[in-house]
């Protein structure tokens, strides 16, 4: 199946690239592919401050080695990231231990069906990771609770591809959607897998680029921690 999708994209994929759990099946999701509204429904008006530190966010939790990063809000909308070494930077992700962002606007009320959920997961996941397809399983809109909060969860893979095959990045992405009387949130925890890069970007002098290739590791695979991620959500998340 993976072979023929393969063969139909006209995809090259290195010959140690991970392959997916029973279930899961990659798709190419465009952005045309999600309606405006979506992108716009909790995206205020206004330019909204930048935050320096955690005290005033809506919401409380116990991240490990997560440490707060890049976040912008008050107390009606706003949107803060996490990671191990923070750069102040969104084009500088470091996914050494996971990232996580949280979202949250003014609660709505809206039929929450499964496409409306899944429009929301396509939001995030088009905004904050650089990637080209998605894997999902069969039914990806899982109802559970985090905090005595009515909560959703879809757990999925996320591949950046080049058009060219020389770079490919493979990860693991959870998304969950809570809402309550309040705020309702969104929150998005991405972990980087796999990276395979064919060699020395271009451009460089060839004595650099000789000195490289002698040495170069055009795979790696790294631990994915999407469930310690999960579990800091799932137990310790709580609206203020």
């Amino acid at each position: 199946m993976l072979f023929l999708l393969f063969s139909a994209l006209g995809l090259n994929t290195p010959p140690n690239f991970p392959q997916l759990p029973a279930g899961y099946e990659w798709k190419d999701y465009g952005p045309h592919t999600i309606p405006d509204k979506y992108y716009d429904a909790y995206r205020p008006d206004y330019t909204l401050p930048v935050l320096k530190d955690s005290s005033s966010l809506p919401y409380a939790f116990e991240l490990g080695d997560l440490k707060f990063d890049l976040g912008k809000g008050d107390s009606l909308y706003g949107g803060v990231s996490y990671m191990a070494n923070p750069t102040r930077d969104l084009y500088s992700l470091d996914f050494s231990k996971g990232i996580l962002w949280v979202d949250w606007g003014v609660h709505k009320e809206q039929d929450l069906t499964p496409n409306t959920l899944l429009n929301y997961y396509l939001v995030r996941a088009r905004r904050f990771l650089i990637m080209d397809f998605l894997a999902l399983p069969e039914t990806p809109v899982e109802q559970i609770s985090i905090g005595n909060e009515p909560a959703y969860r879809i757990r999925s893979y996320w591949w950046h591809y080049q058009c060219d095959g020389a770079g490919q990045r493979v990860g693991s992405l959870t998304f969950y959607f809570i809402h309550t009387e309040r705020w309702d949130f969104q929150i998005s925890c991405g972990t980087s897998i796999y990276t395979f890069t064919a060699g020395p970007p271009p451009g460089l002098d060839p004595e650099v680029t000789d000195s490289l290739r002698a040495i170069w590791e055009p795979e790696k695979t790294y631990p994915n921690n999407i469930r310690e991620l999960e579990r800091a959500v799932e137990q310790t998340f709580r609206p203020k």
